[in-house]
């Protein structure tokens, strides 16, 4: 998306919100947007990286059958993503490994690795040229602790098996339709069912494949910004 077609859709938005909800809401949404916006670009600068511009589909470089499958590369917002480490690091539950599936450039994983020692934290991604970004990414990255436990791997999540015998935290932005989603829980519900891994689910669109396949809720996160952009962040455990 070039930068014409990015403003005529922000202006999009602000105009169907203020249809919506009136001014004073939208007004509260336009301060959320810019403070992200530079929250997120501030975030890239300080560490030297680039993990901010969005990929269209049609520009992911995958041979995956599942290509239309997925979603289109967009970074999570550094502030949830810090709402959702927090979240996990107040429950009784404390996986040992995080994994990121539909990394993209690394900034879930690196944000992972500096608020909280994982033992291992993984980044997977069906296009190896943003592996390649999030390794270049990692190579150049400054004021960053436990670099050494951060690994990159071109995955196919459709694929994917988790090997790790840790209870781990599989993390998703929403990178993938419910049949992928699908798929990925039913090949890997034996490792699921023995190490009762934690998923986080930010922008949550097809929990109800979470649901039908016996994972429990157990925390959901929204607010006012967060339910209109990204529906909810949903916390989900199988016991």
């Amino acid at each position: 998306m070039n930068d014409i077609n990015k403003k005529n859709s922000i202006l999009k938005k602000i105009l169907v919100y203020y249809k919506q909800y009136g001014f004073k809401f939208t007004f509260f949404i336009g301060l959320r947007y810019c403070y992200n916006y530079i929250y997120n670009k501030f975030f890239d600068i300080f560490y030297n990286i680039e993990t901010s511009d969005i990929v269209q589909l049609d520009k992911i470089e995958t041979k995956s059958f599942y290509k239309n499958n997925a979603a289109h590369y967009a970074p999570s917002p550094i502030n949830l993503i810090n709402i959702s480490l927090f979240v996990i690091s107040n429950i009784r539950y404390k996986p040992e490994i995080f994994i990121d599936i539909g990394c993209g450039k690394g900034r879930v994983v690196f944000l992972a690795a500096k608020s909280r020692k994982f033992k291992k934290i993984i980044g997977i991604d069906f296009d190896p040229n943003l592996v390649h970004i999030a390794y270049k990414n990692l190579s150049k990255i400054k004021h960053l602790r436990y670099k050494n436990t951060i690994f990159f791997y071109n995955f196919d999540a459709a694929n994917y098996l988790i090997k790790e015998e840790k209870q781990c935290l599989i993390y998703f932005f929403n990178p993938f339709d419910e049949f992928i989603l699908e798929l990925f829980l039913k090949n890997n519900i034996v490792s699921f069912k023995k190490y009762h891994h934690i998923i986080v689910y930010l922008n949550d669109k097809y929990k109800e494949i979470l649901i039908k396949m016996g994972f429990i809720n157990i925390y959901n996160y929204t607010d006012a910004y967060t339910a209109i952009n990204y529906k909810n962040i949903s916390f989900w455990i199988f016991l």
